[in-house]
């Protein structure tokens, strides 16, 4: 499906479906500087009917309920990582945001597991708690942080699939 282009400005790299729109995050922006955008897209007209700042550096969207979770990863000028996660309730358009600067080791997934929220962490998943904050001892999972590319989940029999194992 072609967008028309009306402030779409940016790398897409994350869409889903729900609420009977696609929801594209643009991770960069036209310059290849870090993006913050979330565009709520009507499929029919083809049109964006609301822009959202949600954190920069979108790189998987998951919807739960009435909020769409956000994996955020950006980085600085001298090419250092920095991750965080996203809440966007879209019922009443609040929107929350924890970063949580540079040090602690995330993918670029956001998961949902027996309805509870997943974030990519260190070598696993853990659930993030209502202020988006990692609750390390709920991790699954313990792969060499760098080896972990991404992970999903098997929604026929709700596992973990460990996927994009590196060696470098």
């Amino acid at each position: 499906m072609k967008i028309n282009k009306q402030n779409k400005n940016g790398k897409e790299i994350s869409i889903v479906y729900g609420d009977e729109s696609l929801w594209v995050g643009i991770q960069l922006n036209d310059d290849y500087s870090d993006s913050n955008k979330l565009h709520k897209i009507d499929p029919i007209s083809k049109t964006i009917n609301q822009t959202y700042e949600i954190g920069y550096g979108p790189t998987d969207i998951e919807i739960n309920g009435e909020s769409i979770y956000v994996a955020n990863t950006y980085y600085d000028s001298s090419y250092n990582a920095y991750y965080g996660s996203t809440e966007l309730n879209y019922s009443n358009d609040q929107i929350s945001i924890n970063n949580y600067g540079p040090g602690i080791v995330c993918g670029g997934d956001v998961l949902t597991l027996n309805n509870e929220i997943y974030r990519s962490f260190s070598g696993g998943i853990a659930k993030l708690n209502e202020e988006l904050e990692i609750i390390e001892e709920t991790k699954i999972g313990d792969f060499p942080p760098a080896q972990l590319y991404s992970t999903e989940i098997n929604v026929n029999s709700n596992s973990i699939q460990w996927e994009n194992l590196t060696s470098f």
